[in-house]
């Protein structure tokens, strides 16, 4: 390139990058990403097993299991009275993809609030509850329930997640061959 080619180029393009040139793109994510943003099965397999009384660890051959290592905080039954109460509540797709006020989930956690205490106030013989462990098991419940409305206050995780998709649909658009045509001359001469 002479001197004078040298300084049109500068002007076009004052910081020398070469359009021509692809520059790496970080990895996009893929559609477990999305599927591991809103399936929460991994959140109540594990809040499962606390209730039971079982934590997880590593056995000597390197595999990972649940063992018991304290009692646990109902029976069968009142187990699943929370996990399924916490499920329709505040941890599924429905509830995570939505849009709620701050004062929405406020309401929702008072009325959750309210009625776990009159189920386990009510029904602990039934569901194996002691009764020094009632106020634990109905927080247990509604912080749960509560960090899950909370993803969708104002809608947030339906954004995030829209945002997320149109970045990776953009991207693959942007990295598919070009084509030279009357509108995009260099379109022949870019990286395939």
């Amino acid at each position: 390139m002479n001197e004078e080619e040298q300084q049109q180029q500068q002007q076009i393009n004052p910081f020398g990058f070469n359009p021509m040139i692809q520059t790496p793109m970080p990895e996009l994510p893929n559609q477990d990403f999305f599927k591991f943003r809103i399936d929460n099965a991994d959140i109540l397999l594990d809040l499962e097993h606390h209730l039971k009384g079982e934590v997880l660890i590593t056995t000597p051959d390197g595999k990972q299991k649940y063992e018991k290592k304290y009692e646990p905080l109902a029976n069968e039954d009142g187990i699943s009275l929370i996990i399924s109460t916490i499920y329709a509540c505040g941890i599924n797709k429905n509830v995570l993809l939505g849009c709620l006020t701050h004062d929405e989930i406020y309401i929702r956690c008072k009325q959750l609030w309210i009625e776990m205490a009159k189920i386990f106030a009510i029904g602990y013989r039934r569901y194996g509850i002691r009764r020094d462990l009632r106020g634990k098991l109905i927080k247990i419940v509604v912080w749960q329930v509560h960090s899950g409305l909370s993803r969708s206050e104002s809608g947030k995780e339906a954004t995030q997640l829209s945002t997320a998709t149109q970045r990776v649909e953009h991207t693959l658009t942007e990295n598919k061959p070009q084509q030279s045509s009357v509108f995009n001359p260099f379109g022949a001469f870019q990286k395939k």
